[in-house]
């Protein structure tokens, strides 16, 4: 980029959160804090917490149409309220709202609230879709960001960073997705069929793509709330407590899951690999002198799992203080050759 093009664009964006500041952020910033420390919000289920905070600075951006209307088409928020009602758009709405002054009435909120349900999904593809991530850097002139390409970016192409992490709990919100089965059996079948979907075989000699194709209806289970977080505790439960091979099928579970819900070369599939690479070396430690196949073969995966994190870290770079992500990747490499 020529220096003034950059100039250009860093006015650009200055003038856009600028005027980002002034038409809704400012309404919000000081009502944030006792907002989201109020009963009424914290009494809400993590991903209602997400739909709250969303709703909230969708209300505060103002020029709200009168539902009894017809559409505005002139409005920024016209395209929003186009959108189709969700299935659940009679039920009593519930969200708390923060203390905006003008208010909103509950009648308004509640009638684009109700455009959640059919849509927060758009919101999840567009987390998982960016090509691009920012990581922070700590200096003795303080901390900066910076915004790293995860691939080739093509001439004109927007850059787009995620402001939510898709895998996290609170970024959900999918109430019409089903539960995950609580039985064993159905647990391991969901698994292995993720595994399968993903292409992640037992030797792990190199990262599947991201599957292009529709997600099966038997793995929706996999989008819910609560299955990652379930399946992230039991992989670092069955680590810490010597389990290796129930951390092994949890851990390479959740790399199924991350390929399928991070865009490719995403930091966290990297971290997840390099946990999984610790595994599988505490693993070849533990039956090194008693099982030279199990020993050799835990040893191959952890170089397996080295490499694959290794090539997506070296993109994303170092973050942090010293001694971070790839620092780990050059010790456990010594241990290895070793």
């Amino acid at each position: 980029m020529e220096r003034g093009d950059y100039e250009n664009a860093r006015d650009a964006l200055l003038t856009g959160q600028g005027l980002q500041w002034k038409n809704h952020h400012k309404k919000l910033c000081s009502k944030h804090l006792s907002f989201t420390s109020s009963n009424s919000y914290q009494a809400l289920q993590n991903h209602e917490k997400l739909d709250a905070l969303l709703l909230a600075h969708l209300v505060a951006q103002g020029s709200i149409p009168d539902p009894s209307l017809p559409n505005d088409e002139s409005l920024p928020i016209s395209t929003f309220v186009s959108l189709l009602p969700g299935p659940n758009a009679s039920d009593k709405f519930k969200l708390p709202l923060p203390d905006l002054k003008p208010a909103v009435s509950p009648q308004i909120a509640k009638f684009l609230y109700e455009r959640f349900s059919n849509n927060n999904f758009a919101i999840h593809s567009h987390l998982t879709t960016v090509g691009h991530a920012p990581k922070y850097l700590f200096t003795p002139a303080g901390v900066t960001m910076e915004i790293i390409a995860l691939r080739r970016i093509s001439e004109g192409e927007e850059i787009c960073i995620p402001y939510l992490d898709p895998a996290m709990l609170q970024t959900q919100g999918f109430g019409a997705l089903p539960l995950p089965p609580n039985g064993s059996d159905e647990l391991s079948f969901v698994a292995r069929s993720l595994r399968e979907f993903v292409g992640l075989d037992q030797s792990f000699a190199v990262l599947p793509d991201k599957p292009t194709g529709t997600v099966p209806q038997m793995l929706h289970h996999v989008f819910h709330e609560t299955y990652l977080s379930n399946l992230s505790e039991t992989f670092s439960k069955s680590s810490h407590e010597l389990q290796y091979e129930s951390a092994m099928d949890a851990g390479t579970t959740l790399l199924g899951a991350y390929i399928l819900i991070y865009p490719p070369n995403y930091p966290q599939i990297g971290m997840h690999l390099m946990e999984l690479a610790k595994t599988a070396w505490n693993m070849f430690v533990s039956s090194e002198g008693t099982d030279s196949s199990a020993a050799q073969l835990s040893r191959e995966r952890a170089q397996a799992f080295l490499n694959m994190g290794r090539g997506i870290l070296v993109i994303f770079g170092q973050e942090g203080d010293a001694g971070g992500p790839l620092s780990e990747v050059a010790s456990l490499q010594s241990l290895l050759t070793s």
